[in-house]
């Protein structure tokens, strides 16, 4: 079991790996221009990598609590220990970016997009690490372009635990426990995929629906919630957990990311709200979800990927145990790296492909120095820090709840 485990991990980690490359493709200058070169309008589908990772994260926190007989303080403890050293580092990061090019001479839309006035910004980097910053209504600054995916993770985080607090006051064991949650998620995703079809074929009555229905569909918490669900399935080894070397073929994990880019690619990704973009919302996303859900499914059976000694592979594990570094800090280092064009490659702005090519080599060297840095002297003493925490509130629980007296030491 030992050396299984340890490649369903590996595997999990690839997909992280490719999901932050996703998202960092999604992000570059060069992929629009590349893609302006078709003949055909085509959209960019790289931001379904954050989906990937939602569907990802509810899978691995459930099978986490699970394991750990869902242990919500010391949870707690390991997410905050785990999450927010990084994410003051980001803001910190951010900032020290904005005053570097805050101190140039800009023109009118360098200033709008790089130097975002010091109130909003400080209002906005305490949102980020306190995971509140979709309740911001005026939109965000530059640097916080991909901070929405984790205040969605963060409201999961604090959401979950006290779901799970309050499941603990009418059930006692782990099964039940599990039954209550894996009923609620699935309930979550019903409701939200009710959501998406009434886009696709009654638009008017999406209005009608509640608010907290619409804002959970929007910001797509049914990919983590088929997380959830697929770690219920995994733990009972029932539904989709039936896997067989047939099902490797079925459902290969090339297939399962190809259909979701290339059905996203025909869609039209400038509308975001639900009703205004009713093929993406009822037909796009939850084919795509379907897809991540096999994908994870693979990798929880050790049949996502199968050369694992392969030099791709191990660069991809590399990359996704850096992923949630590499998703940090990808802005700031733009905008470093923009103003470094300026300085020394003015020329290159007067051409979309010149700058294209010369920020995704220059950001992404500047990017691997960044998150090495991070991940080695702030993720691993910090994550290591909250474990250590949380095994000391585990064993004082433990503790409180032997006899006391002689009998404690029988």
């Amino acid at each position: 079991m030992g050396k299984q485990q340890r490649f369903q991990i590996a595997d999990i980690q690839v997909l992280r790996g490719i999901a932050v490359l996703l998202v960092i493709l999604q992000h570059w200058s060069i992929t629009p221009t590349l893609l302006g070169f078709f003949p055909r309008k085509i959209s960019m589908p790289f931001y379904s990598g954050v989906e990937l990772f939602f569907v990802i994260s509810g899978f691995v926190i459930t099978l986490s609590l699970m394991k750990n007989h869902y242990n919500v303080p010391a949870f707690l403890i390991k997410r905050i220990f785990r999450l927010t050293p990084a994410v003051v580092c980001f803001v910190l990061v951010s900032a020290g970016v904005r005053g570097m090019i805050a101190g140039q001479q800009l023109s009118d839309w360098a200033k709008a997009t790089f130097v975002t006035p010091m109130h909003q910004f400080l209002r906005e980097g305490l949102s980020v690490v306190a995971g509140y910053f979709l309740f911001i209504s005026n939109g965000s600054s530059y640097y916080n372009g991909a901070m929405w995916s984790l205040s969605v993770e963060d409201q999961f985080y604090i959401t979950f635990a006290l779901v799970i607090a309050l499941i603990t006051i009418f059930y006692k064991t782990t099964h039940k426990i599990t039954g209550a949650i894996a009923w609620i998620a699935g309930s979550v995703y019903v409701a939200c995929l009710l959501v998406r079809l009434s886009c696709l074929f009654w638009p008017q009555v999406v209005p009608s629906y509640p608010q907290v229905l619409l804002y959970i569909t929007g910001w797509r918490f049914d990919f983590i919630a088929l997380g959830v669900l697929l770690a219920y399935a995994f733990d009972r080894r029932k539904g989709p957990f039936k896997a067989t070397a047939t099902d490797r073929q079925l459902y290969s994990s090339p297939w399962m990311f190809c259909i979701p880019l290339g059905l996203l690619s025909l869609m039209d990704d400038s509308l975001t709200g639900l009703a205004q973009a009713p093929l993406l919302s009822g037909i796009g996303y939850p084919l795509t979800g379907i897809c991540f859900m096999v994908l994870v499914r693979n990798a929880a059976n050790n049949m996502a990927f199968t050369a694992r000694e392969g030099r791709v592979y191990q660069f991809l594990a590399y990359v996704g145990d850096r992923s949630y570094a590499y998703y940090l800090f990808q802005f700031p280092v733009f905008a470093i790296t923009w103003l470094l064009v300026l300085k020394f490659d003015p020329a290159a702005f007067s051409s979309a492909v010149h700058y294209g090519v010369v920020q995704m080599v220059v950001s992404a060297f500047i990017l691997y120095y960044v998150v090495e840095f991070i991940y080695n002297r702030v993720e691993l003493p910090m994550t290591a820090l909250g474990r250590r925490l949380a095994e000391r509130v585990t064993r004082k629980a433990k503790g409180a709840d032997q006899p006391s007296g002689p009998a404690a030491t029988v």
